[in-house]
């Protein structure tokens, strides 16, 4: 039998909408699996922390160590299977920074909509402004692609998650590398700006790609990082032990709360429902619920299926206490 972990960032309920959820929250998979499960750990973190809850879990670190992004870009450039063995990378995000009334602010990098062949053109310009810089540049995919800045390792950076939504003046990259970061940055947009690429996703609706994000500076493989699949609308039996489930943290970023609701009702039905079906027959022999908002992580643990509480009413109270 197999240990299993759901990770399901933002799956905690805002608390002012508390009230509203719990009439309207119909997860009866869930509510079985939450019968059989106990708050394990909680973690708070501060309100400008430079990463999400979740992302410093994947990268096993706690609360009270974050001081930084999560030195990721190596595992990242790895699952985008580029070869790395050498150098301190960061990832490198194309985001949109839009003007609110006096500050700029991220949009959410799932909102973007880039496709390939547009993000291969704007990293070709920014290839060539990198070369210039002396910096090099690798292409993993649309949204990620990497830096190799040696002599930026000391930058203190935040995920385009965490800063999501926000004035990115608190958000911005800080410390020795900083004034050159920006330089790169500001020549990356300057020539990003009026593209013809850029001007054809005004026309069709889109939001114009002009700017980059720098995160996850790395100079190695971090030994603590925990592997997860994500989840795909399989059944549970048929993923790896160890499932992120990240479909609802771009509707929570954008307060999209009945898109949210949407997506709960379907991943009670997609997941959550075999899942349980399996835990009845006996597949799982742990089971872990790990879930987040902007600032908290929960951690909610049956030790052992044969004493799963299956004579117990279901209920979503361990989800709506931990919004309390």
């Amino acid at each position: 039998m197999k240990n299993l972990t759901l990770i399901l960032p933002f799956a905690i309920p805002p608390a002012e909408f508390l009230a509203d959820f719990r009439k309207s929250l119909n997860m009866p998979a869930l509510s079985g699996l939450l019968a059989g499960l106990e708050l394990s750990t909680q973690q708070e973190f501060d309100d400008f922390s430079p990463a999400l809850p979740h992302e410093y879990w994947q990268a096993g670190l706690q609360a009270e160590t974050p001081a930084n992004s999560p030195p990721l870009a190596w595992h990242f450039m790895q699952e985008a299977r580029l070869p790395v063995s050498e150098g301190f990378w960061f990832l490198l995000q194309p985001v949109h920074i839009h003007v609110a009334r006096d500050h700029l602010v991220l949009t959410d990098t799932e909102r973007l909509d880039i496709r390939p062949e547009e993000s291969e053109a704007f990293f070709a310009i920014a290839t060539e402004v990198a070369q210039e810089y002396g910096l090099t540049l690798q292409y993993g995919n649309a949204q990620q692609w990497f830096v190799r800045a040696d002599r930026w390792r000391e930058l203190r950076t935040c995920t385009s998650a965490a800063a999501s939504g926000h004035n990115i003046d608190i958000w911005m990259p800080r410390g020795d590398g900083e004034r050159q970061w920006r330089q790169f940055q500001n020549e990356v947009q300057m020539r990003w700006h009026d593209h013809p690429l850029n001007q054809e996703r005004e026309m069709r609706g889109l939001r114009t790609v002009n700017s980059v994000w720098i995160s996850c500076g790395a100079d190695r493989l971090l030994p603590s990082f925990r592997t997860s699949a994500i989840w795909n609308g399989k059944a549970a039996s048929d993923n790896p032990s160890t499932l992120l489930i990240d479909t609802l943290s771009s509707h929570a970023l954008n307060s999209d709360w009945g898109m949210w609701l949407e997506q709960m009702q379907t991943i009670d039905q997609q997941l959550f429902a075999p899942l349980l079906a399996d835990i009845r027959e006996g597949k799982w022999q742990t089971v872990t619920i790990l879930i987040s908002d902007s600032r908290r992580l929960c951690e909610l643990r049956c030790r052992k299926v044969p004493g799963w509480k299956f004579w117990q009413r279901g209920s979503l109270e361990p989800l709506f206490g931990a919004a309390a």
